[in-house]
């Protein structure tokens, strides 16, 4: 009973987290590529 709790909570975990690290990732690569330009802008 209780692993299954457990196993529940998990679940419902991971739903949260999984589009918060979707919208991280987003973020990420945003920064990145915004980065990139500027080092790229600079460089030239």
């Amino acid at each position: 009973m209780f692993l299954h709790k457990m196993k529940l909570i998990m679940k419902k975990e991971l739903a949260l987290l999984m589009p918060t690290c979707k919208i991280a990732f987003y973020h990420v690569k945003f920064g990145f590529r915004i980065l990139t330009t500027i080092l790229t802008k600079t460089a030239l």
